[in-house]
């Protein structure tokens, strides 16, 4: 017996927050049970929705215009799948979207695609050549390109071929205005749409990178530098608040070790081991760089006094470090 493919439509409102009173028109295509949603990039005010019918209410002053505009727009989606079985291609939600949004025809990959699969290669490494926090911060990424896209180009994808410098320069004035984001803020995320454009070249993808002439300029930050006696300041300071404590001793450990926050927090006492000297050492590798780093030598710090503080970091914070392992 032929299986028969199920196939239907909905209209709904996407709202980011539930007290956000206006919402973008999604529709959700579904195939068998398989879903894929497609912003139509219209706004709405959320009380004006018929939940039940899938429309616009009467009383709203755009409801006849709105209305029409989603039939369209159902009947659009429909041609899409009945094009799709006539052409004998198999009927997938992604492939009703992807051929309602002009993808499918020209076959050339996307910029979300080509994004998804580098965060997907990415996911698969975490923890061997990339730290949770560099994935997370491909996600967010990924995540304002899609607002980004919708906010500023009223669409919900775009082809890698499509891609002009114009982009990248609108998605920086994106960042700053709507995001409000510093410059190396910004610079940080269009590095990593840089990135995904690279590796589409690498791939054949695209055959040239249309931002290879952007430049990503980062402005120097003034940090303040603790010296000793801040150092021995806050080494000496009593907490009223153990978790403060263990706070205070992962930093002062941090600062007399070099290591990054991630690199602190990935230790476990299986680095601790027993030197060539008989000391204690740390025997562990850099998050960010893989680089070797066993610690024992305080050929940097260039007093006794300092190193016995770091001594007071070997015997004191390891175990407020495994409270949060």
């Amino acid at each position: 017996m032929k299986h028969k493919q199920t196939f239907s439509i909905l209209i709904w409102v996407y709202r980011r927050k539930t007290t956000d009173k206006i919402g973008t028109l999604y529709a959700r295509v579904t195939v068998s049970g398989i879903r894929a949603e497609i912003s139509l990039s219209r706004r709405i005010n959320v009380s004006s929705w018929d939940d039940k019918n899938s429309i616009v209410k009467p009383d709203c002053n755009e409801a006849t215009e709105i209305n029409e505009f989603l039939d369209i727009e159902r009947g659009e989606l429909r041609q899409c799948f009945y094009q799709l079985r006539s052409d004998n291609k198999p009927i997938t939600a992604e492939a009703i979207k992807l051929k309602y949004l002009g993808l499918e025809e020209s076959g050339g990959k996307s910029l979300l695609e080509a994004f998804q699969y580098h965060n997907d290669q990415m996911k698969g490494l975490v923890g061997k050549n990339y730290s949770l926090t560099t994935y997370k911060k491909c996600m967010v990424t990924i995540g304002k390109l899609k607002r980004f896209l919708t906010h500023t180009y009223n669409r919900t994808d775009i082809l890698l071929s499509d891609l002009k410098y114009k982009f990248i320069t609108d998605f920086e004035y994106y960042l700053r205005t709507e995001h409000n984001l510093s410059n190396n803020s910004t610079m940080g995320y269009i590095k990593i749409l840089k990135k995904i454009v690279k590796i589409s070249v690498n791939n054949e993808w695209i055959p040239k990178n249309p931002f290879a002439s952007f430049v990503c300029k980062i402005e120097a930050r003034e940090r303040q530098v603790l010296n000793d006696s801040d150092l021995e300041k806050l080494k000496s300071k009593k907490f009223h608040s153990a978790r403060l404590e263990q706070v205070r001793d992962i930093f002062l450990f941090s600062c007399f070790t070099g290591y990054a926050y991630a690199d602190v927090q990935a230790l476990t006492h299986k680095h601790i081991g027993i030197g060539m000297d008989g000391e204690k050492w740390i025997f562990t590798s850099r998050m960010k760089t893989d680089n070797r780093s066993n610690f024992r030598d305080a050929g940097y710090l260039p007093t006794a006094r300092v190193w016995s503080l770091l001594n007071y970091c070997f015997n004191a914070t390891y175990n407020s470090c495994y409270y949060f392992l």
